[in-house]
């Protein structure tokens, strides 16, 4: 089996969640975004210290999320609260060996370049921009979804996966869903008010 296939009810479990619902709905708030912004940074953060680490990073440039997602927070009015998943995910990334943090990649860049793109159709324009009546273009200021050598990425990336992997995989979707959950219950999302 392959490591897709060895995670796909857990990684269905993460996708069917209501907050992962809400963020390709194109009805996500500003003010939700930017908390999950301000969360996922602190996620990446962790997860791109320990790869450099590794050298994971050197290995594979134009990987790197953090300073992206950092970037595109930077356009919202975002609360600086941390939920407590991430503080627990925080201490988990120091401790990972080399294997750990490129399952983790698996499941975090990966979904990025995959997930990412219909997520990134859907995100809330900024709170904190004159747009002066136009639609802005979502790319002027979202990056975190934009890697400009996905396919060479992707290659090297799977060249280092095995399928021993699935565990910390599973363990990594685990974390995902404990921020969603979070989320829902700080904003009162289900599926309901998301229809």
């Amino acid at each position: 089996m392959s490591l897709k296939e060895l995670t796909k009810d857990i990684h269905l479990e993460a996708e069917n969640m209501p907050w992962a619902k809400l963020l390709v709905s194109h009805k996500m708030t500003a003010e939700q975004y930017a908390l999950y912004l301000n969360n996922q940074v602190a996620c990446y953060l962790a997860l791109e210290d320990r790869a450099d680490h590794f050298g994971i990073l050197e290995e594979l440039p134009g990987l790197e999320r953090a300073m992206n997602i950092a970037h595109d927070r930077s356009f919202y009015d975002f609360s600086p609260k941390i939920f407590p998943s991430v503080n627990k995910y925080i201490k988990y990334c120091s401790k990972m060996k080399r294997k750990q943090v490129l399952a983790h990649i698996y499941v975090r860049h990966f979904g990025d370049m995959y997930g990412g793109q219909m997520i990134s159709k859907a995100i809330p324009s900024p709170q904190n921009i004159d747009w002066m009546g136009k639609n802005p273009d979502p790319n002027s200021w979202s990056t975190m979804y934009n890697f400009e050598n996905k396919k060479e990425l992707i290659t090297s990336i799977r060249e280092d996966l095995s399928d021993d992997m699935a565990d910390e995989a599973k363990t990594c979707f685990q974390f995902a869903i404990n921020l969603f959950k979070e989320l829902e219950e700080y904003y009162d999302v289900s599926e309901v008010n998301i229809s």
